[in-house]
């Protein structure tokens, strides 16, 4: 840990609360693991928690435990003090049976002072193992709470090795502390279980930058903690030979630019969130359950593997699928661009799709009544449009798109007209600020969508947003649709590029161009 006014709880498995550069920074194995803990950080009040010790214990035959072995790290002994982090407990055995505790836990910080990491627990048998006690090695609680340390258990079902990782923190905290695994010299891990539970946060740190593959046979997870792959690295999630295989995703993942998951050819995210920066494998039928999500960056891609070599590989910030669906309550988009190519892409009820720049290229375009396509209040000022709305405090004018922005203030004039009347590509433009900084409306995005057929039942939006309550602003001016539609287009729905209301003495933001583009007889009765 580290002194300061708030102890730093130590670190060992993983962070220590409250770290601070290298101080209450993660150390040591989780295959061999052999060092003790380490002291909690002291406050200007006195002393930090004490880290846990170390014990190897090596058995011929059985161990059998009914009471408890414990590598605790203390509590931080002074107020706003670190705890210590948990030690190290390696046991070799042909069996471990009973009912007792195996523990190594993080000591928990006092007042404001971070929790101590938890440590790391080894455990070798020859046999399946029979205990049906307590492992547990979870960070300490604090003002931030320790990592999780790391419990591997590698044993043998009927002579076939089992290796097994469990990181299981605090069901409660208010940070998600890192836990981290670094074993020198190796580039391939296999783990038959990988289990993930509590406020944690899991990575395999790649030290050289080295190409490394993660292979695990089966996740477990209460869907709260959540699996860093980083760059060079590959992570195959439970994938199977057949071509047709089926994944149903409960573990949070984020993938790194850099990085690849390849998954199951059929993919279903449920109670979880998938965070892409990097690439997707494998993936050509795609579900997103309610409460579940799926975020591409602009860097993430889509690929196809054979063999572990690339056979197709989508541009960056491209997603390409064969199908989607979002069922209700789901999220689904990108912060900033989403491009995909997909056969069907079916928006269940209540479903929002969000973006500022959203391309869509379909067979099939389903959207749900209650669902939305949205860019709306998405942008700031882009390009060299003249469209934006001019600032006063007394009131802002609104930004221009299809026409002029509303007047401000004492004649204040608005953003001037720009873009094209049949095929529009440029996003709405900010409105003029009023009595504060940042209360003007933004300016709506742009979605692009070519499908051969289009149900809109719900909402696909590009409105300017509304200035901010009480601040004399100007509202944004609307972006732009832009739809194509090689044979049918029905539905009840909404397509809009609407400007943006104005406060007070503000200007209203212009609205925006809609332009649809239909090869077969207009039968659409919505608006």
């Amino acid at each position: 840990g580290r002194y300061q006014s708030d102890g730093t709880g130590a670190g060992h498995g993983g962070y220590g609360g409250l770290r601070h550069g290298n101080q209450g920074t993660w150390y040591g194995s989780a295959f061999n693991p052999n060092d003790t803990g380490s002291g909690g950080g002291s406050s200007s009040y006195g002393a930090g928690g004490v880290g846990g010790g170390y014990l190897r214990l090596t058995v011929v035959r059985v161990v059998k435990l009914e009471g408890t072995i414990s590598v605790t790290g203390t509590s931080g002994e002074a107020s706003n003090s670190g705890g210590g982090s948990g030690g190290s407990v390696w046991i070799s055995a042909d069996d471990i049976q009973g009912n007792g505790i195996i523990i190594a836990k993080g000591g928990d910080g006092k007042g404001t002072g971070g929790g101590g990491s938890g440590g790391r627990v080894g455990i070798y048998l020859q046999k399946p193992m029979s205990f049906e006690g307590l492992l547990q090695a979870q960070g300490g609680s604090g003002k931030e709470a320790g990592a999780a340390g790391t419990l591997y258990i590698k044993d043998n079902n009927k002579f076939i090795p089992r290796k097994r990782l469990w990181i299981d923190n605090l069901a409660i905290a208010i940070n998600k502390a890192q836990t981290v695994l670094y074993e020198a010299g190796v580039v391939n891990y296999l783990f038959d279980e990988l289990r993930l539970t509590g406020m944690s946060r899991f990575e395999i740190y790649n030290l050289q930058r080295k190409f490394q593959t993660i292979q695990v046979t089966r996740f477990v997870s209460d869907g709260v903690g959540e699996i860093a792959i980083r760059k060079n690295q590959t992570l195959l999630a439970e994938v199977l030979e057949a071509k047709e295989s089926h994944l149903t995703l409960t573990t949070n993942i984020y993938v790194e630019e850099g990085a690849n998951l390849v998954v199951a050819s059929n993919l279903t995210v449920d109670g979880a969130t998938l965070t892409l920066d990097g690439k997707l494998s494998n993936v050509r039928h795609l579900v997103v359950e309610s409460g579940s999500a799926v975020k591409f960056g602009i860097t993430s891609q889509t690929t196809l593997m054979e063999n572990n070599n690339f056979v197709f590989q989508s541009d960056p910030g491209t997603q390409q699928f064969a199908s989607v669906t979002l069922k209700s309550g789901s999220d689904f988009g990108a912060p900033l661009n989403l491009q995909i190519s997909v056969g069907t892409l079916d928006m269940k009820s209540g479903v929002t799709l969000r973006g500022k720049f959203v391309d869509i290229k379909s067979k099939s375009l389903l959207i749900g009544r209650g669902a939305t396509l949205t860019t709306n209040n998405s942008i700031e000022a882009v390009g060299n449009f003249g469209g934006s709305g001019r600032s006063s405090a007394n009131g802002g004018s609104g930004g221009g798109h299809g026409s002029a922005g509303g007047v401000g203030y004492n004649g204040l004039g608005g953003g001037s007209p720009y873009g094209t009347l049949y095929e529009p590509d440029r996003p709405g433009q900010p409105g003029g600020n009023g009595s504060a900084g940042n209360t003007a409306g933004k300016g709506g995005g742009v979605i692009r969508i070519d499908t051969d057929i289009l149900e809109n039942d719900g909402f696909i939006t590009a409105n300017g947003g509304h200035a901010t309550q009480g601040s004399q602003a100007g509202g944004g001016s609307g972006g732009s649709v832009f739809i194509s539609i090689g044979s049918v287009f029905s539905g009840t729905g909404t397509v809009s590029a609407n400007g943006g209301r104005a406060d007070g003495a503000g200007g209203c933001g212009a609205g925006g161009r809609v332009a649809i583009h239909l090869k077969s007889q207009y039968s659409y009765r919505g608006t």
